[in-house]
């Protein structure tokens, strides 16, 4: 007997497991037996009832619709007519609404899961989720000016995010984060799927899309080389699959390499000239090692490589200014609203390593080539571009080299990063330069030191020395005598519970460090660094007398989405960011001006164009007339104003730091 109720339980629940569609046949075949039971019953035994299958339809509407309960007569008929009314709410009611209701349930999941597959074109794909991805959004939206110059739309096409553990959940949680206005302008796609999986990809119909934006899954130092290997073999599957497409039509492809070793790898692997690897981490790097050694530089980057400030790198086509063999000396004052530092050779003419073309002053362009140029939006430089500007030339100065900015530097780094190896190598490959560098951070001293070894022994200029310590009480701040140093670098310590929780520790060791320097008069002689993850908190270190702050997520994410549009402007920033070719750098106005005076930034651009460098703006300590204190890029090329001996020009350089004056 047991055997057999087992064998009916298990035929019911792999009925009722199928499909709503087997549910409701499961139901409706239920409903007809009790209404076959019920006319059966009263057909038998009351001769009011003649008719076999009119017996059945009687039970059938009683079971129903209750309100038929009431016109019965006789005992039998009514007590049938209760048993098949309070049947008709279990059965008809209770299991068909159930029944619709979970399948509605699954239905509306389903929709909701990121499953079924979408149908765009020339849309954006991000691949992979991550913390910086409202950030990636923000910027991409922030760009459509030149998203619309360089793929001809009108407006910004859909982003897509393919993710692997997606929950519904996330998508309201990611547009919380956007502003209104960002939300208002985009069209946010959500799907879940494996990147290593060919339906995963066409579920975001890859092969039709603009731009391929693959994030690097990297959470600690450790993983980098597993990240890249994800990343390398996505991009295998991408390529693999995609060969049929006509090569002009093909996505360009940015993938956020974790292990700059991996860069050239991953590009190969890419269609040639429309994938390109950016190693954020160590551009990253590159940028605290520049504020190190330059303190204040940061504001510069936090202009160009952010959309808070409204000035960028953009590049234009020579043949749509008719500038063919004309050099960017002699039509640099011809552009009132932007600033040209370069150009871009067409890709007929040169390999793709050597078509940059950064303070190439004298050097005809051709057709096709595209002017690299510091503007508010890419529209104003062809908008204030006359050709009947001139710019009044001046005589070079002697070349000859000066003393390089970071030489003999004291610097205290606090906080582990996987980003403070890049930096130390950056540091290192200054050869000319010597840094003393103590490191405090609360990874234990044995596993700090084995992965300090090879710098030590890599790099002469290097003296490093190691502290296991979290600073967050005043007698270690103490023990650590800030005022000793020329600078003190705040890293975004990767051994903190998340981003928020570092900002936190970032900033407790800032007001520790600050009130012990004032205490101990030495707030004037230390430079502050502080490598910042949510920009949100810029505020909060700016009250607190933060000198240099570089925003890492929004840097990060204004590269990835720019570079998903121009590809070349990796190369352009890998040019200005690091040793060997022209450098961003402050030079004082006697320096590069001789005697100050009342000056236009016409005048500087004149004296630094005769000797070989271009300036991009001023750095006032101070207030100066209309102009307030602090970094101004791209300013009016005619207004007047007074430096101090302590203000400075920001300037494009090369690496021989030349001679202004004679």
């Amino acid at each position: 007997m047991g055997r057999i109720t087992d064998r009916i339980y298990y035929f019911v629940e792999q009925l009722f497991g199928r499909s709503a569609l087997w549910q409701l046949v499961a139901v409706i075949g239920i409903i007809f037996l009790i209404s076959l039971t019920g006319g059966f019953v009263v057909w038998g035994t009351s001769p009011a009832f003649d008719d076999f299958w009119a017996s059945v339809w009687w039970a059938f509407l009683r079971l129903s619709d209750p309100g038929y309960l009431g016109d019965d007569e006789g005992l039998l008929a009514r007590s049938v007519s209760t048993v098949l009314t309070v049947a008709g709410y279990v059965v008809f009611l209770g299991a068909l609404v159930a029944i619709m209701t979970t399948w509605l349930n699954r239905f509306m999941g389903q929709l909701l899961s990121g499953r079924s597959p979408i149908f765009e074109k020339d849309h954006i794909v991000i691949v992979g989720w991550s913390s910086q991805l409202h950030a990636i959004i923000e910027e991409m939206v922030h760009a459509k000016e030149r998203v619309a110059k360089r793929w001809r739309k009108r407006r910004l096409p859909a982003i897509v995010i393919l993710a692997q553990d997606y929950r519904p959940e996330l998508l309201a949680e990611l547009e919380g984060q956007l502003a209104e206005d960002v939300r208002d302008e985009c069209r946010v796609l959500i799907r879940t799927g494996n990147p290593l999986e060919l339906a995963s990809l066409e579920r975001v119909d890859f092969a039709r899309a603009a731009a391929l934006v693959l994030l690097s899954p990297v959470k600690a130092a450790d993983k980098k080389q597993l990240a890249d290997v994800t990343l390398v073999k996505t991009l295998m599957t991408i390529k693999a699959h995609a060969e049929a497409i006509d090569p002009d039509a093909r996505p360009t492809v940015v993938l956020q390499i974790a292990n700059p070793a991996n860069r050239l790898l991953a590009e190969s692997v890419g269609w040639e000239e429309r994938t390109e690897a950016v190693a954020t981490d160590e551009i990253i790097a590159r940028l605290l090692c520049q504020t190190l050694r330059q303190p204040g530089l940061s504001s510069v980057y936090n202009h160009l490589l952010t959309d808070t400030w409204g000035e960028s790198l953009y590049l234009v086509s020579v043949d749509e200014l008719g500038l063919e063999g004309r050099t960017l000396r002699e039509v640099h004052r011809c552009f009132e609203i932007a600033v040209p530092i370069g150009f871009l050779k067409g890709r007929a003419r040169a390999k793709q390593e050597q078509r940059l073309r950064i303070l190439a002053l004298d050097e005809p362009m051709e057709a096709g080539d595209e002017i690299i140029a510091l503007s508010p939006t890419i529209r104003d430089i062809a908008r204030g571009y006359d050709p009947d500007r001139a710019l009044e030339p001046r005589e070079p100065g002697r070349q000859r080299v000066t003393q390089p900015p970071g030489v003999g530097r004291k610097l205290l780094v606090l906080g582990w990063s996987r980003r403070l190896p890049a930096l130390l190598r950056e540091l290192g490959s200054y050869r000319r330069e010597h840094f003393e560098i103590q490191i405090v951070a609360g990874l234990p001293e044995q596993d700090a030191l084995r992965r300090l070894e090879p710098l030590v022994s890599s790099y002469a200029g290097l003296d490093l020395r190691y502290r296991q310590l979290v600073v967050d009480d005043p007698y270690d701040v103490d023990a650590l005598t800030p005022e000793s140093y020329d600078g003190i670098a705040l890293l975004s310590s990767e051994l903190a519970e998340d981003y928020l929780v570092a900002d936190a520790e970032s900033l407790m060791a800032h007001v520790l460090l600050a009130h012990h320097l004032r205490e101990n008069g030495g707030d004037e002689k230390v430079s502050f660094l502080v490598e910042l993850a949510d920009e949100d908190n810029r505020e909060l270190f700016e009250l607190e007398g933060a000198e240099d702050l570089v925003m890492t997520n929004e840097i990060v994410s204004h590269l990835l989405s720019q570079v998903a549009v121009r590809p070349a402007l990796a190369w352009i920033y890998e040019e200005l960011f690091t040793v060997g070719g022209p450098e961003i750098r402050f030079r004082r106005f006697d320096e590069v001006m001789g005697e100050l005076g009342e000056l236009s930034f016409d005048d500087c651009q004149a004296a630094c164009l005769a000797a070989g460098a271009v300036a991009l703006g001023y750095r006032f300590r101070a207030e100066r007339g209309d102009l307030r204190a602090g970094t101004h890029l791209n300013p009016h090329p005619d207004a007047l104003f007074r430096p101090a001996p302590e203000d400075y020009l920001v300037i494009v350089e090369p690496q021989e730091r030349p001679s202004y004056v004679d």
